[in-house]
């Protein structure tokens, strides 16, 4: 240690001498450290189990469930509302108010939980369906759920409250605040009036109506189509919020409610859970792939971070060649030399994780609001992860050091006689060297790649076959996992990114040797790149690695979209809403059917009728039974080798028959592949299927019974599109009258126009619902997955501007002598600018086209993991990385440059 006081002593001198510099490098050892501390932050006050206890119950002291048992089985389980309990079928033991109250000790506040209600408001001509929340807002054990707004006074007995959402839709609002006498009205209900806004803490985006229990707008709406249900997980079972005295024994208590078919969640047992074995399954081949992915993030920008303040260490030790010269020439030894350079590191590193700490919780603690209305709930309290932290912390240290080590090396080979010169010489040998290693590891990854790449070709052979059948088949499929092969992509693009690390330098140096024939400011711009090969050979491998990551990043995402494109299966066709029983009557759902399709344009409703089992003799209260298409074995079916063979799980689209014939819901079930065959073999008595998978080896599908499974002959159809809540299969109606079944009822399908909007869909889908039946709709895939690409992109620009920059900075710092001797023999000002701008074109150019060539072998080394069959090219990432950004940067560093500097003094 005595050793390393004198090297500390110094790098403190040379870190307060060169504030700007050592800023510059604590700040890029801390950015990483600054990520980890605002993910440990969030993700640990996201995830909390205050923030659990406190969705459920509030700030109660626990939950008594009426479980409908006459006593629990399992005894008492302080963790009821989260254990995923469920109730056996049976006669029903109801426990009132009164008698729970009986069960607790004096003293304890016994209060309903806030239940939820469906409700739907008439506004004009428009129809708007909301929920409401009944509870008293003035109730402190309804915080969790209900809070008046700031300056919102208490509200009547009579009047109701809604979230600001709500009252934005309804248009209830007047410059934020609400509307004096402002009023809504429930379908056919009388208006009742908004005495102002309430927030729900677990859910900030809610559309939703809180009224007290004794509110006329409760009453109007308690005979509605919509249970209530409780808020806890769910449950539709009556839970009491319990404020205990104190002293109460909860296990005593537990168990005492238990004897009596009444569950007791705690909120100790909700605080406290037992441990679990983890939340992920490690060889889940989609989390294996995401922990692979994020590792390589990881490593990209650590290696970044170590190469740019690498970059800046450099130009340090070199402006402090000669303190360290006397260093050398006053008897120091090369490990003398090298250390006074690595305690740089150190107490740059030890600096940069203090302030990356500070700025992750800063960040974290100052954006609460925003982050609060990105997770859409409150976040009541904060939680650190210390031994994270510390373990950030520690990561930014020895970051310090890596950037620092490279630089050390270097100034410990130097002379004494150089370094007192200012002549920082570096060897032809080790240029030599090091182009040849990094040429090697470049070739060692492309070849390993290259492996790779038709290793899992292989592997997603399989696959790929049963995903190009998705879409006409319905099939679910799971991206396969790999042996190995994705391990060995990983270590080609480690050995390749190594090697432009190393390369990058040599690079510049065969740029510059064609960089005569260029015009003025160019050509100073590749002579000043070449000779300062310590700053701008890193510099560019930081802007490589940036952009490799984007680019890799920005390929995979986009394989990703696309293969789940494929693998999508929609609810039903386009244009189209689904009726099904729920609470109502059938000829209640026909009608609501019919209505439904009344109400938009071009509207016709379908009726499904299903092949149901006939109830047992004397069974006249027996619930009607669909017969069902049953999955085969995935070892059975074609899109894999005889004998099984997938690395990857499929299930062939299950579901029920419906008795079809030459009717609009066979030819919209069945499609155009509904010819003169399929006729023929429906009337002969066979099934319909949509998919060969869905047979087995003999040719016969499996339909499941009450009785057990049969086998069917069947006649496979090939549709277009396949949908996941039509019919899976068909047979005619002698057929199944032939196996002992009859034609029941099963749903509507409401067909309609394209030019339909969505308040036109929105009033059919309340028509439905309002005769209690159950309406479905497909909105199909989120389109919004651009914006992803789009951010990635603009993430990709930020930071390779940030590298460009630094680089920039840096060379205007240690060629300010050039300068100010351009300056000096009658250069313009504009040749500066013309000058810092060339060398960021120069540097990130060549930074974005190397990132962007690695990125993409990388990703198409890599595709298969992405689950789809196809190389899909983002082609505007791509060029907005490789032309737009170095022409943004080269902007940017002309327009930031002063066209004037005074001349300085000269120590050659």
């Amino acid at each position: 240690m005595s050793h390393w006081r004198p090297a500390l002593r110094i790098a403190r001198r040379t870190v307060l001498r060169s504030p700007s510099r050592s800023l510059l490098i604590a700040i890029l050892v801390g950015l990483p450290v600054a990520g980890a501390t605002y993910a440990d932050l969030i993700a640990r006050s996201f995830n909390s189990t205050e923030r659990v206890t406190r969705r459920l119950i509030g700030a109660s002291d626990g939950a008594v469930t009426v479980t409908g048992l006459a006593t629990l089985p399992g005894g008492y389980n302080p963790r009821w509302l989260v254990s995923g309990y469920s109730v056996p079928a049976g006669a029903r033991h109801d426990v009132s108010r009164a008698e729970i109250a009986a069960l607790l000790p004096p003293g304890t506040r016994l209060v309903p939980m806030a239940l939820q209600r469906q409700v739907t408001l008439q506004q004009g001509e428009r129809i708007v369906r909301t929920t409401m929340l009944i509870g008293d807002v003035r109730e402190p054990l309804y915080r969790n759920v209900m809070r008046l707004e700031d300056s919102t006074p208490a509200p009547g007995p009579d009047n109701v409250l809604v979230t600001r959402r709500l009252a934005e839709r309804l248009r209830l609002l007047d410059h934020g605040h609400l509307r004096p006498g402002a009023t809504l009205t429930p379908m056919g209900d009388p208006t009742s009036r908004v005495a102002g806004l309430v927030v729900n803490p677990t859910c900030l985006s809610c559309e939703q109506i809180v009224a007290a229990p004794s509110a006329p707008i409760v009453a109007v709406t308690r005979g509605s189509r919509a249970h209530d249900t409780t808020l806890a997980y769910g449950t539709t079972e009556p839970t009491y919020l319990v404020d205990l005295p104190d002293g109460t024994d909860d296990s005593v208590l537990g168990g005492t409610l238990a004897a009596h078919g009444l569950a007791l969640t705690t909120r100790d047992g909700l605080l406290h859970p037992p441990p679990s074995g983890g939340r992920f399954d490690i060889a889940d081949p989609d989390t294996q792939r995401a922990a692979a992915l994020v590792a390589i993030i990881v490593a990209l920008g650590l290696l970044e971070v170590v190469l740019l303040a690498g970059t800046a260490f450099a130009v340090g030790a070199r402006r402090q060649l000669r303190e360290l010269g006397l260093v050398a020439a006053g008897g120091g030894s090369p490990r003398d030399v090298r250390r006074i350079v690595l305690a740089q590191g150190l107490v740059l590193g030890a600096i940069g994780a203090v302030i990356g700490i500070a700025i992750g919780a800063g960040i974290a603690l100052a954006g609460r609001s925003v982050w609060e209305r990105y997770a859409d709930f409150e976040i009541a309290s904060w939680h650190f992860g210390p031994f994270e932290i510390a373990g950030a912390g520690l990561v930014g240290l020895f970051s310090g050091l890596a950037a620092a080590f490279v630089p050390a090396v270097g100034a410990g080979r130097m002379r004494p006689v150089n370094a007192l010169a200012g002549r920082f010489r570096v060897a032809v040998r080790a240029r030599r060297r090091n182009t040849f290693i990094g040429l090697g590891l470049v070739l060692a990854g492309i070849v390993l790649g290259l492996v790779g790449a038709h290793q899992l070709a292989g592997d997603f052979a399989a696959y790929d076959r049963a995903l190009a059948e998705v879409k006409r088949t319905g099939r679910f499929l799971q991206t396969p996992g790999s042996d190995g092969s994705t391990t060995l992509v990983i270590v080609s693009a480690t050995l390749a990114i190594i090697g432009l690390v190393l390369l990058a330098p040599a690079l510049i140096g065969w740029i510059a040797r064609i960089g005569g024939r260029l015009p003025l400011s160019a050509r100073l711009a590749v002579r000043d790149a070449e000779r300062q090969r310590h700053r701008t050979g890193p510099a560019t491998s930081a802007i490589v690695i940036a952009v490799t990551g984007s680019v890799l990043l920005a390929s995979l995402l986009a394989g990703r979209f696309h293969a789940d494109d494929l693998r999508y299966v929609p609810a039903l066709p386009a244009n189209t809403i689904s009726v099904m029983r729920g609470d109502s009557t059938t000829s209640a759902m026909l009608l609501a059917g019919r209505r439904a399709a009344q109400l938009l344009p071009g509207g016709r409703s379908l009726t499904v009728t299903a092949a149901a089992e006939r109830p047992r003799r004397g069974a006249h209260d027996e619930p009607q039974q669909q017969v069902q298409l049953v999955s085969v074995a995935p070892s059975e079916q074609d899109p894999c080798p005889p004998g099984g063979g997938c690395n990857f799980f499929v299930q062939a689209r299950s579901g029920g028959v419906a008795i079809g014939g030459d009717d609009a819901v066979t030819r919209l079930v069945a499609g155009p592949g509904y010819d003169d065959a399929a006729r023929r073999a429906l009337a002969d008595g066979k099934l319909l299927v949509f998919d060969t998978s869905q047979l087995d080896a003999s040719g016969q599908a499996t339909v499941a019974t009450r009785d057990g499974e049969i086998q069917l002959a069947a006649h496979v159809v090939r549709t277009d599109r396949a949908y996941a809540r039509l019919p899976a299969a068909l047979i005619s109606a002698d057929a199944a009258r032939a196996h002992g079944w009859r034609p029941a009822t099963d749903s509507v399908l409401v067909s309609f126009a394209p030019v339909a909007t969505r308040d036109d869909v929105d009033a059919a889908i309340t028509r439905v619902v309002e005769t209690g039946a159950f309406a479905a709709y497909d909105d199909g895939l989120d389109e919004r997955r651009n914006l992803v690409l789009l951010l990635i992109a603009a993430a990709s620009a930020l930071v390779t501007l940030i590298g460009v920059a630094i680089s920039i900075a840096l060379s205007a710092a240690e060629g300010r002598a050039d300068i100010a001797t351009l300056a000096a023999v009658g250069a313009p000002p504009g040749r500066r600018r013309a000058l810092l701008a060339c060398q960021a074109l120069l540097v990130g150019g060549l930074g974005c086209l190397l990132g962007v060539g690695m990125g993409m072998f990388i990703a198409y080394t890599a595709r298969a993991t992405t689950g789809s069959p196809d190389f899909v090219v983002p082609w505007a990432n791509l060029v907005a990385t490789a032309v737009g950004v170095p022409l943004l940067a080269a902007l940017v560093a002309a327009a930031s440059t002063h066209g004037r500097l005074a001349l300085v003094r000269r120590a050659d």
